[in-house]
């Protein structure tokens, strides 16, 4: 058989065992959503304290206060899923960081912590940009639309939280996690708390998943045989 024919030959063979293939996964696959459990290395329950420390604020609008605004809410829904001590305190951020030195986190946290400490860093900004709207231009003093869209102003939103979770005594970085949430809202001065609320549940809802691996509903395909085989 000529090279150019084993080709033609070979290529259809393969169409029709990829052919045959999609038709018996679509006739014997059984779809199915259940609950499955979700594996971590690092599962906060299993240490028996933790203190929540105050957060190095980047960024944030005037007037708003992010860092007990973050203090304030990690607090209260630590203390409705976490099982063990949790407490709260001050730490003073020198001018120099080094994330990934652990001198810097001993030095920092002490040997005064009774548990894992979990601190981090937090900006949040709002900005208003013009986007390309629904509406159309009218004409000045005139009833007729133009055909071209309106510009319109919308508040952008962004939450960014990276988290550290170090064990003090050795100033070992147990988890460094960082989130970053948007949010565009209609209302081009909206307020920075109702902004703030929605975008730090969802960076809750993606942390507490990691540290308490939670069983997420996800989608699996199982293949069934024929009974007549």
């Amino acid at each position: 058989m000529r090279p150019r024919f084993k080709l033609i030959f070979l290529f259809i063979v393969l169409s029709c065992s990829l052919s045959s293939l999609t038709s018996c996964l679509s006739e014997n696959a059984l779809k199915i959503k259940a609950d499955f459990p979700r594996y971590t290395n690092l599962k906060l329950d299993d240490f028996p304290a933790v203190v929540l420390t105050n957060f190095l604020v980047e960024q944030s609008p005037p007037g708003f206060d992010l860092n007990q605004e973050l203090i304030t809410y990690f607090l209260a829904e630590l203390k409705q899923k976490y099982r063990g001590q949790l407490t709260q305190k001050n730490i003073v951020w020198p001018e120099e960081k080094k994330w990934d030195d652990p001198q810097f986190w001993h030095n920092l946290l002490g040997n005064d912590s009774q548990g894992l400490v979990l601190t981090g860093t937090a900006s949040f900004k709002q900005e208003l940009r013009k986007t390309l709207g629904s509406k159309d231009y009218r004409e000045i003093d005139g009833p007729f639309r133009l055909g071209q869209p309106s510009l319109e102003e919308r508040t952008v939103s962004t939450l960014t939280v990276r988290f550290f979770l170090v064990r003090p005594e050795d100033g070992q970085v147990l988890l460094k996690k960082e989130y970053k949430e948007t949010r565009t809202a209609e209302n081009f001065r909206e307020p920075a708390g109702i902004a703030f609320f929605e975008l730090v549940q969802l960076v809750k809802t993606k942390f507490f998943n990691l540290l308490f691996a939670r069983e997420l509903p996800e989608e699996r395909y199982l293949l069934v045989r024929d009974s007549e085989q």
